[in-house]
């Protein structure tokens, strides 16, 4: 008999005694980049194994989380707008809207970064391992090798542009003092390791997604006469896969809320100073080119979660085509009774199927960007009006 449940399998009892193959340490150094950039290595790989977090390490992230606050809370309490025209209307709501903009940027680090050493890491752990016992199953020959390869492409264009934009926006802003100028790029460089982080939940979704074309090849390749140990194996994989896209939910439901918060209010946020920029200054040309630089840096956070969300919308498209195939197959006459008996349990797997769905708030589908767009210019209408009529 197959099982049917596709709720996350409990941890092996010889959890940290299993080796880590050549081509899942490329993929646990991918998924581990984002943190060493910032020296609080998320993984404890030693001898190819994944072992518990150390200590230390968990200390190194406690006292991250607290430079980090203390930074949030200084930018609050010295928060000051350089312009002497400046309403007191204006210097109120900006006021507000920064202290909420680093609370907010404060609170959501911390429990992810938090959660990374605790909860998460274990599902971390399982995930790679579910990975790795599809990969040793499915033949991906050099598709494997490729995959790792754009992800690292992905990584740099989004360290080279964010950098850019970061530096350029630091270059034409009116801050006074460099220490200033440091706790913003400071702030602005986790953000973007909180982007890698994004890219990389995707681009797993990705893998699994690949996953799944080759089991579907691989269904449609074997003989009607295959054994019963086969089939059994095939429905494991494709079991396997399922909870490793339940675990990427777990994972990644935090991050991928911060990124459509951060999408939609800090970059009302950025707007909103960049146009009371453009009012107040005497340099029209440089105010315009801040704004720009603002503008790009709140388009780059949308293009992430439309990446993220245009990659699940194809991992569901590929669960719909198991759904036919299947279906196609079990109607075929020459279909033997092990390979229908398959095909039933994977279609049963498939209707307890859902969309990925961030605290039961949203779904990340092909939808989500449409409506984020539509309200993001609804309230852009709003603050072009407030400034400008």
């Amino acid at each position: 008999m197959f099982e049917n449940k596709i709720n996350v399998s409990p941890f092996p009892k010889n959890f940290y005694d299993i080796t880590l193959d050549k081509d899942i340490k490329k993929l646990v150094s991918i998924m581990d980049f984002p943190q060493k950039c910032i020296f609080i290595s998320k993984f404890n790989v030693r001898h190819n194994r994944l072992l518990p977090r150390e200590k230390t390490q968990n200390i190194r992230v406690v006292f991250f989380l607290l430079f980090i606050n203390i930074l949030c809370i200084y930018r609050i309490c010295i928060f000051k707008i350089n312009h002497v025209n400046t309403k007191r209307i204006e210097f109120d709501f900006l006021t507000l809207s920064t202290a909420i903009n680093y609370t907010t940027f404060s609170i959501l680090t911390t429990i992810i970064f938090g959660l990374d050493i605790s909860l998460h890491y274990n599902y971390s752990c399982l995930l790679i391992l579910k990975i790795q016992r599809i990969h040793g199953y499915l033949s991906v020959y050099g598709r494997f090798q490729r995959f790792i390869f754009w992800s690292w492409i992905f990584i740099i264009i989004l360290f080279v542009f964010t950098i850019t934009s970061m530096t350029c926006n630091h270059a034409t802003s009116n801050i006074i003092y460099i220490k200033d100028a440091i706790a913003d790029g400071i702030a602005d460089f986790v953000c973007i390791t909180l982007d890698c982080k994004m890219i990389i939940s995707g681009r797993i979704i990705i893998l699994l997604k690949m996953y799944i074309d080759i089991w579907i090849k691989d269904v449609l390749m074997e003989k009607d006469d295959e054994s019963n140990d086969r089939c059994l194996k095939l429905f494991e994989v494709y079991r396997d896969i399922l909870e490793a896209y339940r675990l990427c939910q777990k994972i990644f439901q935090i991050l991928i809320f911060y990124h459509i918060f951060g999408a939609f209010y800090f970059g009302l946020y950025h707007l909103s100073f960049g146009f009371l920029v453009i009012r107040k200054s005497d340099y029209k040309m440089k105010a315009l080119y801040q704004i720009l630089v603002l503008i790009i840096w709140a388009s780059k956070n949308i293009m992430v979660v439309i990446i993220s969300c245009i990659n699940c919308e194809r991992f569901y498209k590929t669960i719909e085509n198991v759904n036919s195939v299947s279906l196609a197959l079990m109607q075929n006459e020459n279909c033997s009774e092990r390979r229908k008996h398959l095909f039933k349990k994977v279609l049963k797997l498939n209707r307890s199927f859902n969309k990925m769905l961030v605290f039961g708030v949203f779904h990340i589908d092909a939808r989500l960007p449409m409506n984020f767009v539509r309200v993001f210019v609804d309230y852009v209408i709003v603050i072009l009006q407030f400034n400008f009529l």
